[in-house]
C-alpha cells in the first residue's frame, strides 16, 4: 500500500520483523512469547534499533551497510512490527544509493525481501505438540536481547517486508558475538591472526 511508503520524509511503515511460526531452515519454532519480546527489547531503546543492509559476517564489515532505525515497535496479532526510518546518509554510503534502492524494492518487489533481526539468543525450550494426529516435538526460540533488523532477501521467520534467524550460520553467530563484545573488533585488527 502506497499509505505504507513515505519516501519524503524516509519511512516504511509496519515492516514485520518476526512473526509466529517456523524459522524456516532453523529447525525452530517462534511463539507468541518471543514475539512480545521482540517489541518489548525494541522499544527499550527510545533511538530505535539500528537497521543494516544484510547482515554483517566474518568476510565483510557491517560499515557501510546502515540504513537508519527501526522505531515503534507493536504487535498486530501474532507478528511483531516497526516502522523503517531510513537515514539520509544512506543515499550515499560505500554500497550506492541504498535509501532509494530499498524505497524502489518497497513500492515494487515488498515480498522479494524482508527484515531479520540480529538477537542474543536465549534457551531453547522443546515442547510436546499434536500435529496431525501426532504428537510431535517442537523446538521453541528465545530471546535476551535485540542487536538489529537487517534487511535480507529471504528472510526466515517472515514472507516478505510486509508479512528471520541464523543460529546455524557461522558467519552470523561471529557477527552476533562481535556486536556483543565490540572490541573483539580491535583486537583482531591488530591482530589478525587470531582468525
Amino acid at each position: 500500500s502506497p499509505s505504507l511508503i513515505d519516501r519524503e520524509n524516509g519511512i516504511i511503515k509496519d515492516v514485520v520483523l518476526w512473526q509466529v511460526g517456523e524459522a524456516k531452515g532453523h529447525d525452530l519454532h517462534i511463539d507468541q512469547e518471543f514475539i512480545n519480546d521482540v517489541v518489548k527489547f525494541g522499544n527499550q531503546n527510545p533511538a530505535g534499533i539500528k537497521a543494516r543492509f544484510g547482515h554483517p559476517n566474518i568476510c565483510s564489515t557491517a560499515l557501510g551497510s546502515y540504513l537508519g532505525r527501526f522505531k515503534n515497535f507493536r504487535m498486530i496479532e501474532d507478528r511483531a512490527l516497526a516502522d523503517l526510518h531510513l537515514d539520509k546518509s544512506s543515499q550515499k554510503s560505500p554500497k550506492g544509493n541504498l535509501y532509494d534502492y530499498i524505497f524502489d524494492l518497497a513500492e515494487s518487489n515488498p515480498d522479494m525481501f524482508g527484515a531479520s533481526i540480529a538477537f542474543k539468543m536465549g534457551k531453547v525450550n522443546t515442547k510436546l505438540e499434536t500435529v496431525d494426529g501426532q504428537e510431535v516435538e517442537r523446538k521453541y526460540a528465545s530471546i535476551l536481547g535485540l542487536f538489529a533488523a537487517d534487511l535480507v532477501d529471504d528472510p526466515a521467520a517472515t514472507d516478505g517486508l510486509f508479512e528471520s534467524l541464523h543460529e546455524d550460520d557461522f558467519a552470523f553467530q561471529v557477527s552476533v558475538f562481535l556486536d556483543e563484545h565490540p572490541e573483539g573488533y580491535q583486537r583482531i585488527d591488530r591482530k589478525p591472526e587470531l582468525l
